[in-house]
């Protein structure tokens, strides 16, 4: 049913949740899985030096090879990108266009304002704007300790 599934990651738990969401569909469907992480890129000049915005490439790119790495799934192959773009959801239509992917997973964050304020701007955009099917996972449940 998928070969290829994109998953976005922003180091939130609830994008953690959606990595490991993706990640368990895929082993069902031997799929591929794509993840991605998205800059928001600020028309024209960041503001940054070239060098502050090589460090940012870095840090993220961390950030994705731990949350992939930390996912522990030997059987599924992944491969990883950092995008610019001018909205988070931009770039993650845009790389889903780009790797052919047959499905996108994203955290449902909570956002301010209604009726993002359900789904969080992100999510809500993938969920109207998206050509592929779009799971959205919520953030894990706090414990209750």
């Amino acid at each position: 049913m998928y070969e290829s599934i994109l998953v976005a990651i922003d180091g939130t738990d609830a994008s953690n949740a959606a990595l490991e969401h993706a990640l368990s569909i895929a082993a069902a469907f031997d799929a591929a899985v794509h993840v991605v992480t998205v800059v928001e890129s600020a028309g024209g000049r960041l503001g940054f030096d070239v060098e502050d915005v090589a460090e940012l490439d870095a840090a993220i790119r961390d950030l994705v090879d731990a949350s992939v790495a930390a996912s522990d799934r030997p059987t599924v192959t992944i491969d990883t990108e950092v995008r610019r773009a001018q909205t988070p959801s931009d770039g993650i239509l845009a790389h889903a266009e780009a790797v052919g992917a047959g499905l996108v997973v994203a955290g449902r964050h909570g956002s301010t304002s209604l009726p993002e304020a359900i789904l969080g701007s992100t999510a809500d955009r993938l969920a109207r704007l998206s050509p592929v099917p779009v799971v959205l996972v919520p953030r894990p449940e706090a414990s209750s300790e």
